[in-house]
């Protein structure tokens, strides 16, 4: 009796794990993407993908507005292609602020169809809390790019657009 049950709990183990090779050998395989954020008082620092074979890692300075990304070189381990932006004037924070700005930004996923343009993957996202706005940026990225064996010439982040999401900015404190 004990014999004939670990018998079938036995071919039950091996038919479950001879459907489960089988259903893993029929599924897509979708690799895993990630991106990543962190921020430490003035100086924020994100991933995001730039096209199928790599991401980019963007840093923005709080306290110059300056904003810069990089991507890997997919033929050698060193950086080839580099964006930058100062985000201050898209915020309107050009000249004498009272108030230092205070920023944060992350990435997300996007694919533009061909007729918008050559852009990679990726949208950076920052918002400034006293202003209360939202700033979409794009990077260009044509799709023979990955090809190239040199660096490249530093390439302009392109605002791509502006909200807000607050409708009173934050009044310095007197």
């Amino acid at each position: 009796m004990v014999l004939d049950f670990l018998r079938h709990r036995a071919a039950w183990l091996v038919v479950g794990a001879v459907a489960g090779l089988m259903l893993a050998g029929w599924w897509a395989d979708k690799p895993a993407q990630a991106t990543a954020s962190a921020q430490q008082s003035n100086m924020i620092i994100a991933t995001g993908p730039i096209d199928g074979d790599g991401e980019a890692v963007f840093v923005l300075d709080g306290v110059t507005g300056e904003m810069k990304g990089w991507v890997m070189n997919a033929r050698a381990p060193r950086f080839f292609a580099m964006f930058t932006h100062n985000v201050l004037a898209d915020f309107d924070l050009v000249g004498e602020v009272k108030t230092p700005p205070k920023f944060t930004m992350v990435t997300g996923a996007h694919s533009f169809q061909r007729n918008v343009g050559d852009f990679g993957n990726c949208i950076v996202y920052v918002a400034e809390v006293n202003s209360g706005k939202l700033c979409a940026y794009g990077l260009p990225w044509p799709r023979n790019i990955r090809n190239a064996t040199t660096r490249l010439t530093p390439q302009a982040f392109v605002p791509l657009d502006k909200v807000g999401f607050r409708d009173v900015a934050i009044a310095p404190a007197e």
